[in-house]
């Protein structure tokens, strides 16, 4: 079950990543759609880094899962370091290190040959393959307006929809909720969005010496 929970839980996460990063590449709609994603993809391009912190929830009522919790995300162009579900996952932008604390171990891969499915470029390709838009409702969120778009992907995917909010304020991403067909909802919601922040390189980059003092089983995939 921990490794069903695990895959819920990636694959939005790093629509969300590609969402901060490179959200024109999936602005291919005409209208009001497209306009808006521009904007939000202009936004995001103008900042040298991202800090956010988000709070996330898994829920499945057939399968009896329930889940929800918190993290926090370090974006600096190709790189990012996300703190979630006691994890540490790491790319300096050609590898990748995830610490998993709970089992004291480090898993080294290569940033281009990821074999789960979730890494950016990974999703970078699924963007491609296109989404049909629809202009949602524009709703006040805890005295937010945020604009809805629904995504729905052109050709058969295990993807039902997104639905994406976008603060109309700020033009920053707010919330992004994702179905899939086996009816499982997860729900990422922006608590914190901090741009242009003094982040040390050190950020994004793996010490090994550390860990290996705790005496983590590290490994290279």
């Amino acid at each position: 079950m921990r490794q069903t929970i695990k895959n819920y839980t990636m694959k939005p996460l790093f629509l969300l990543f590609i969402g901060l990063l490179s959200l024109q590449m999936t602005a291919q709609d005409s209208g009001k759609s497209k306009q808006l994603l521009d904007e939000v993809s202009h936004t995001i391009e103008n900042y040298n880094n991202i800090i956010l912190t988000f709070d996330y929830a898994l829920d499945n009522d057939q399968e009896k899962i329930h889940q929800k919790t918190g993290g926090k995300i370090y974006v600096k162009g190709d790189k990012y370091h996300l703190n979630f579900m006691g994890t540490d996952r790491i790319s300096d932008g050609n590898r990748i290190y995830n610490i998993i604390h709970e089992d004291e171990e480090v898993y080294i891969s290569d940033a281009n040959e990821e074999s789960n499915g979730f890494t950016p470029a990974s999703i970078l390709h699924f963007y491609k393959k296109g989404f049909h838009y629809t202009w949602g409702k524009l709703q006040a969120v805890e005295g937010v307006k945020v604009q809805y778009i629904k995504l729905k992907p052109i050709k058969e995917d295990d993807i039902a929809y997104i639905m994406l909010g976008i603060d109309t304020n700020t033009k920053h991403i707010h919330s992004i909720t994702y179905h899939d067909k086996r009816n499982t909802k997860v729900s990422i919601r922006i608590r914190t969005f901090k741009p242009n922040e003094n982040l040390s390189p050190k950020e994004f980059t793996f010490d090994s010496a550390k860990y290996k003092a705790k005496n983590y089983s590290i490994t290279e995939l």
